[in-house]
């Protein structure tokens, strides 16, 4: 599993900032870490990025290419069968999704509030392992054509941050309860009073500087006390004009660097 995050301005110049842990856990609790370039637990695709917990294989880099229209839904779903009998046949469901390749499948997506592909790679995965739901994924997603931040259960259900009044924010893995009681803890009065933050942060005035340094915390969290999560942090930043990823500069850094990225990051 993991930690992921995902929180949106609500103050000053529009945002969304996605933050992950970098710790692959095992079945059988073996712990490795995306290190190199390009390995990461947060996808960018063209108009979108999004955080996903769970497994970390290719079946879900090929979703990511699905989405992105390098290949179309029967390429992705002949890929993650891996050639053998698991899903065999066309069911309803694959159907539906094949009937309505004229709309993006984000775009249905947030438009239905389900993300019938998604469930789908669930459905394999568990297959798969034979039952394991850990192995199943959670979805933290930010879309660029309307600032939308949503978060898409293991069933695909879409919940968009929006219709939920205060600040936008998703949390999601097994790192989600430690995040949520560090919001819950630090909350006092519409600010998180952090003493290890160098300023109090307003709730009502999330702007994009504390919205990083928000999501920083609350990764931080998730690595401290889950032990699913741990490694290095992983930063995604998105505006209207831009999607940066920060991922490998961050792996690149040793820790005393970070304050520098992060200065960086905030500019």
């Amino acid at each position: 599993m993991t930690s992921i995050f995902g929180i949106k301005t609500n103050f000053g110049d529009e945002a969304i900032v996605l933050a992950a842990d970098t710790q692959m856990t095992s079945d059988d609790d073996n712990v490795s870490f995306l290190n190199s370039p390009g390995e990461s637990k947060i996808y960018v695709g063209d108009c979108f990025t999004l955080a996903i917990s769970g497994v970390g294989n290719d079946c879900v880099s090929s979703f990511v290419s699905y989405l992105n229209g390098e290949i179309d839904y029967v390429s992705f779903r002949n890929f993650i069968k891996k050639g053998n009998e698991i899903g065999k046949g066309i069911s309803s469901l694959e159907q539906k999704v094949l009937r309505n390749r004229e709309e993006h499948p984000l775009e249905r997506a947030v438009r239905t509030g389900d993300f019938r592909e998604f469930l789908i790679l669930n459905k394999y995965l568990l297959e798969e392992e034979r039952g394991d739901h850990d192995c199943i994924c959670e979805m933290v997603l930010a879309t660029q054509n309307n600032m939308g931040l949503y978060f898409v259960d293991v069933l695909g259900t879409v919940y968009p941050a929006s219709d939920y009044p205060g600040l936008e924010y998703w949390s999601g893995g097994s790192g989600r309860e430690s995040i949520n009681e560090y919001l819950e803890e630090m909350d006092m009065d519409g600010h998180i009073a952090d003493p290890t933050l160098s300023r109090r942060l307003d709730l009502n005035k999330m702007d994009k500087e504390s919205a990083i340094l928000l999501s920083r915390r609350c990764i931080q969290e998730g690595i401290r006390k889950d032990k699913a999560s741990g490694g290095k942090e992983d930063y995604v930043i998105m505006t209207p004009e831009e999607i940066v990823h920060w991922g490998d500069i961050l792996k690149k850094s040793e820790k005393r660097g970070y304050d520098r990225i992060f200065k960086s990051m905030i500019s």
